[in-house]
Protein backbone atom coordinates (compact mmCIF):
# COMPACT_ATOMS: atom_id res chain seq x y z
CA UNK A 1 0.00 0.00 0.00
CA UNK A 2 2.68 2.68 0.72
CA UNK A 3 4.08 1.65 -2.60
CA UNK A 4 1.25 3.15 -4.26
CA UNK A 5 0.60 6.23 -1.74
CA UNK A 6 3.80 7.60 -2.63
CA UNK A 7 3.73 7.73 -6.94
CA UNK A 8 0.07 9.13 -5.91
CA UNK A 9 1.54 12.02 -3.19
CA UNK A 10 4.23 12.77 -6.42
CA UNK A 11 1.45 13.18 -8.72
CA UNK A 12 -0.65 16.00 -6.36
CA UNK A 13 2.37 17.92 -5.09
CA UNK A 14 4.14 17.48 -8.98
CA UNK A 15 0.19 19.44 -10.03
CA UNK A 16 0.92 22.49 -7.94
CA UNK A 17 4.14 23.00 -8.23
CA UNK A 18 3.98 24.97 -11.73
CA UNK A 19 1.83 27.53 -10.72
CA UNK A 20 3.91 28.41 -7.81
CA UNK A 21 6.89 27.88 -9.45
CA UNK A 22 6.09 31.05 -11.95
CA UNK A 23 5.10 33.10 -8.91
CA UNK A 24 7.41 36.17 -8.23
CA UNK A 25 6.80 38.26 -5.39
CA UNK A 26 6.93 42.21 -5.90
CA UNK A 27 9.22 44.14 -2.93
CA UNK A 28 7.23 44.95 -0.12
CA UNK A 29 6.53 48.28 0.53
CA UNK A 30 7.05 49.57 4.06
CA UNK A 31 8.91 49.40 7.26
CA UNK A 32 11.21 46.43 8.38
CA UNK A 33 9.29 45.09 10.75
CA UNK A 34 7.39 41.67 11.46
CA UNK A 35 7.33 38.44 10.34
CA UNK A 36 7.50 37.19 6.99
CA UNK A 37 3.41 36.60 5.85
CA UNK A 38 2.29 34.99 2.53
CA UNK A 39 -1.32 35.39 1.55
CA UNK A 40 -2.23 33.03 -1.82
CA UNK A 41 -5.74 33.10 -3.54
CA UNK A 42 -6.80 29.43 -3.94
CA UNK A 43 -6.06 27.62 -7.24
CA UNK A 44 -6.68 29.97 -10.39
CA UNK A 45 -8.46 32.94 -8.19
CA UNK A 46 -6.98 36.53 -8.10
CA UNK A 47 -7.62 39.20 -6.62
CA UNK A 48 -10.80 41.87 -6.71
CA UNK A 49 -10.52 43.82 -3.71
CA UNK A 50 -8.70 43.78 0.24
CA UNK A 51 -10.13 43.15 3.74
CA UNK A 52 -8.45 44.62 6.49
CA UNK A 53 -8.47 45.31 10.11
CA UNK A 54 -7.67 48.96 11.02
CA UNK A 55 -7.65 51.96 14.11
CA UNK A 56 -5.43 54.93 12.74
CA UNK A 57 -3.45 52.35 10.46
CA UNK A 58 -3.76 48.67 8.92
CA UNK A 59 -3.66 46.55 11.64
CA UNK A 60 -4.24 43.18 9.88
CA UNK A 61 -4.49 42.73 6.08
CA UNK A 62 -6.06 40.15 3.92
CA UNK A 63 -7.19 39.15 -0.15
CA UNK A 64 -10.14 39.37 -1.15
CA UNK A 65 -10.41 36.73 -3.85
CA UNK A 66 -12.61 36.17 -6.58
CA UNK A 67 -15.24 38.04 -4.30
CA UNK A 68 -14.20 35.70 -0.85
CA UNK A 69 -12.54 37.41 2.14
CA UNK A 70 -9.46 34.74 2.78
CA UNK A 71 -7.64 35.06 6.03
CA UNK A 72 -5.08 37.75 6.86
CA UNK A 73 -1.93 38.39 8.93
CA UNK A 74 -1.76 41.21 11.55
CA UNK A 75 -3.72 42.49 14.19
CA UNK A 76 -7.21 43.77 15.17
CA UNK A 77 -9.34 46.24 15.14
CA UNK A 78 -12.03 47.53 13.01
CA UNK A 79 -13.38 45.74 9.80
CA UNK A 80 -13.08 47.67 6.75
CA UNK A 81 -12.74 46.56 2.93
CA UNK A 82 -12.13 48.10 -0.37
CA UNK A 83 -13.42 45.74 -3.87
CA UNK A 84 -13.59 46.12 -7.27
CA UNK A 85 -16.95 46.11 -8.95
CA UNK A 86 -18.21 42.60 -10.30
CA UNK A 87 -16.61 41.34 -13.11
CA UNK A 88 -13.27 43.43 -11.86
CA UNK A 89 -9.90 42.89 -10.83
CA UNK A 90 -7.16 44.66 -9.05
CA UNK A 91 -4.16 45.69 -11.50
CA UNK A 92 -2.70 48.05 -9.34
CA UNK A 93 -2.25 49.05 -5.55
CA UNK A 94 -1.14 52.38 -4.16
CA UNK A 95 0.05 52.77 -0.86
CA UNK A 96 0.89 55.61 1.97
CA UNK A 97 2.53 54.58 4.83
CA UNK A 98 3.18 56.71 8.31
CA UNK A 99 5.29 59.47 8.49
CA UNK A 100 7.11 58.52 11.63
CA UNK A 101 9.89 56.20 11.55
CA UNK A 102 8.50 52.76 11.58
CA UNK A 103 6.55 53.47 8.12
CA UNK A 104 3.52 51.29 8.66
CA UNK A 105 1.02 50.84 6.17
CA UNK A 106 -1.72 53.74 6.34
CA UNK A 107 -3.70 52.84 3.58
CA UNK A 108 -3.89 51.29 0.19
CA UNK A 109 -6.13 52.39 -3.22
CA UNK A 110 -6.95 49.68 -5.31
CA UNK A 111 -7.06 50.60 -9.23
CA UNK A 112 -9.39 48.05 -10.96
CA UNK A 113 -9.69 46.95 -14.29
CA UNK A 114 -11.40 44.65 -16.68
CA UNK A 115 -10.49 41.06 -16.89
CA UNK A 116 -7.16 40.26 -19.79
CA UNK A 117 -7.67 44.78 -20.23
CA UNK A 118 -5.84 47.84 -18.86
CA UNK A 119 -9.17 49.33 -19.21
CA UNK A 120 -9.80 50.94 -15.14
CA UNK A 121 -13.28 50.10 -14.11
CA UNK A 122 -12.78 51.74 -11.06
CA UNK A 123 -10.98 53.15 -7.95
CA UNK A 124 -11.48 52.21 -4.58
CA UNK A 125 -9.59 53.44 -1.19
CA UNK A 126 -9.12 51.00 2.28
CA UNK A 127 -8.31 53.93 4.27
CA UNK A 128 -7.94 54.82 7.83
CA UNK A 129 -8.51 57.50 10.01
CA UNK A 130 -7.15 61.32 9.41
CA UNK A 131 -5.64 60.30 5.43
CA UNK A 132 -7.50 62.02 2.43
CA UNK A 133 -8.02 58.79 -0.41
CA UNK A 134 -10.91 60.30 -2.56
CA UNK A 135 -11.44 58.74 -5.87
CA UNK A 136 -9.47 61.07 -7.91
CA UNK A 137 -6.89 61.22 -5.43
CA UNK A 138 -3.70 58.92 -6.21
CA UNK A 139 -1.94 58.17 -2.78
CA UNK A 140 1.42 58.14 -4.13
CA UNK A 141 0.69 61.95 -4.16
CA UNK A 142 -0.48 62.86 -0.81
CA UNK A 143 2.06 65.41 0.76
CA UNK A 144 4.28 64.35 3.11
CA UNK A 145 3.37 60.86 3.03
CA UNK A 146 6.05 58.03 2.17
CA UNK A 147 4.01 55.85 -0.31
CA UNK A 148 4.64 53.68 -3.60
CA UNK A 149 2.96 52.06 -6.73
CA UNK A 150 2.84 48.24 -6.87
CA UNK A 151 1.28 46.04 -9.99
CA UNK A 152 2.47 42.82 -11.82
CA UNK A 153 3.43 44.02 -14.71
CA UNK A 154 0.29 42.96 -16.58
CA UNK A 155 0.14 39.71 -14.87
CA UNK A 156 -2.53 38.36 -11.89
CA UNK A 157 -2.02 39.72 -8.91
CA UNK A 158 -2.84 36.24 -6.97
CA UNK A 159 -2.07 37.40 -3.61
CA UNK A 160 -0.35 39.40 -0.86
CA UNK A 161 3.02 39.02 1.17
CA UNK A 162 5.43 40.91 2.92
CA UNK A 163 5.61 41.49 6.99
CA UNK A 164 3.89 42.09 10.06
CA UNK A 165 2.89 41.98 13.63
CA UNK A 166 0.44 43.62 15.56
CA UNK A 167 0.40 46.31 12.38
CA UNK A 168 1.24 45.76 8.84
CA UNK A 169 4.51 46.57 8.41
CA UNK A 170 5.04 46.14 4.33
CA UNK A 171 2.75 45.04 1.70
CA UNK A 172 3.94 43.30 -1.61
CA UNK A 173 2.01 41.73 -4.41
CA UNK A 174 2.17 38.01 -5.58
CA UNK A 175 1.67 37.70 -9.55
CA UNK A 176 1.90 35.07 -11.98
CA UNK A 177 1.24 34.56 -15.41
CA UNK A 178 -2.23 35.68 -16.75
CA UNK A 179 -4.19 32.32 -17.47
CA UNK A 180 -5.60 31.66 -20.90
Amino acid sequence: MLGLALPMLGLVLASTAPAQAQEWFTDPIGGKGGQQYVLRCPGAAVVTGVSAMTGAYINNVAPICDGRTMPGAGGGGDRRSASCPAGSIVDTIDIILLRSPNHLVKALQLFCVAPGTRLQTARVSLDTPGVYTGPYISLSRVPGYPSGTMDCANQSIVGLQGRAGDSVDALGLICRPRAH
